[in-house]
């Protein structure tokens, strides 16, 4: 029996999203092995990032914490409908897709943080301006969402001009 070339096409984004797991839970792994918590800070760029070993309870920026079971439910949904979005639907553009397989990426990195050790590891910060503590699975959800809002206007301006010229081709008729 054959795989259907499709099937092979849907499973390389989910690829990426292992390896982006991998990628996030090996960084979290090694600053928890190298760093006490709290305490000590790596300088990777002087001025610029600095990496530090904090455990997050909550959301982004610390909000809502000790609410593990509320943002593990929100995620699991989250994740549910994108790939079922994903797998069931399909997306029309390279860009969707890799946006959704990093929003994708990033919600499975903190929510086996959520599982494992009760708190996400955050590690990543701006030395040169006060700002929250964060990670690759942050990063990759923001990054994700920033590229699919890129997506939706882009569609829609697609759309918009399909529309225009599909109006201008019936008035010339």
């Amino acid at each position: 029996m054959q795989n259907k070339p499709g099937l092979l096409k849907k499973c390389i984004p989910l690829c990426f999203v292992l390896v982006m797991v991998a990628v996030d839970q090996l960084t979290k792994l090694m600053i928890v092995w190298w760093l006490p918590k709290d305490e000590t800070h790596i300088t990777v760029i002087p001025g610029l990032i600095d990496f530090v070993f904090t455990e997050n309870p909550g959301a982004a920026f610390g909000l809502f914490a000790n609410h593990r079971w509320v943002f593990m439910t929100l995620t699991a949904v989250t994740l549910v409908v994108l790939l079922g979005l994903y797998w069931f639907r399909g997306f029309h553009t390279r860009l969707a897709v890799a946006a959704v397989m990093m929003i994708i990426a990033g919600g499975i990195g903190n929510m086996i943080d959520r599982i494992v050790r009760g708190v996400v590891i955050d590690f990543i910060n701006f030395s040169f301006i006060t700002f929250p503590v964060f990670n690759i699975a942050d990063c990759l959800v923001v990054i994700g969402c920033g590229m699919l809002i890129v997506h939706l206007i882009l569609d829609s301006i697609r759309e918009s001009n399909n529309k225009r010229e599909d109006a201008s081709k019936g008035a010339q008729s």
